[in-house]
């Protein structure tokens, strides 16, 4: 996905600012090291957005284990969230803080950029990203010029990719497979995760078995397995009726389906035929 300038990010009428010094998807650590890096920057790139848009609440949102030594000024509020999937993902965030439309939530690297833009007017010329290897394990964080063929931070990394392996622009959980290691690293990759063949199931187009695994593990109770069902055939409408647009897209009940059927990608597929027909 092309990532959404800070600016369009921060529109409308903005009541609570989050800075997520969190990473979103396990295995990737992005946001853990420039918490180490620069943790008194953190606070100060809060407080510059939310005066930017007018917020009347600024949040820093960090892992429990950080939350508890972090200190923030008078004016920053400071959420401690529980270091599992998918606490840090931004509903998540905003369900525990009790906000809703009038809630944004920015990575901490774009609010470090935002803040080195003010001080330094340097515009952002660099991307952490969590390099994940054929092993499933975090091989490094890489910072890479903006630009930059995927192809080349694999080859800089010495990984080799045959031609029935997979690369993700992402973390395990939410990233997109690619066609091509020509893409090129953007503002919005945080991860590149490396995927032999065969060391996962394909995805099927089997029909569902009604294990009912993916509704025990939705985070917020969605009728999953009806979801993908009316997807997997183009019948939008009835997904509004059982609340896809309550989904966040963890991800997490195409990882325990039974029958391997991709089930975030037909919800994400719903979701742009809805948005399609509006």
């Amino acid at each position: 996905r092309t990532p959404r300038p800070l600016h369009d990010a921060l529109a409308g009428e903005v009541e609570t600012l989050v800075v997520l010094a969190a990473d979103r998807d396990p295995g990737v650590s992005i946001a853990l090291q420039l918490l180490a890096e620069r943790s008194d920057d953190v606070c100060p790139a809060a407080a510059l957005l939310a005066r930017f848009c007018g917020a009347k609440r600024a949040v820093v949102a960090l892992l429990e284990p950080h939350a508890a030594s972090f200190r923030a000024p008078e004016g920053i509020e400071l959420l401690a969230l529980p270091a599992r999937y998918p606490e840090t993902l931004s509903a998540n965030v905003a369900r525990r803080l009790g906000a809703g439309a009038g809630l944004r939530v920015v990575a901490l690297e774009s609010a470090l950029a935002a803040l080195d833009a003010v001080r330094l007017g340097q515009v952002q010329a660099t991307k952490l990203v969590t390099l994940i290897g054929p092993d499933q394990r975090p091989v490094a964080n890489y910072r890479v010029t903006l630009g930059t063929p995927l192809g080349a931070l694999l080859d800089h990394a010495r990984i080799e990719v045959g031609d029935r392996d997979k690369v993700v622009a992402g973390g395990p959980m939410r990233g997109f497979a690619l066609w091509s290691l020509d893409a090129a690293v953007d503002a919005g990759l945080d991860a590149l995760t490396v995927i032999r063949s065969g060391a996962y199931p394909d995805w099927t187009a089997e029909p569902c078995v009604n294990c009912g695994r993916c509704i025990d593990i939705c985070p917020v109770d969605l009728q999953v397995q009806l979801i993908g069902r009316y997807a997997e055939f183009e019948l939008f409408e009835p997904t509004a009726e059982l609340d896809i647009d309550q989904c966040f897209e963890c991800g997490m009940c195409a990882a325990v389906c039974t029958a391997r059927r991709p089930l975030l990608q037909y919800i994400r597929l719903a979701k742009a035929g809805l948005e399609a027909q509006a």
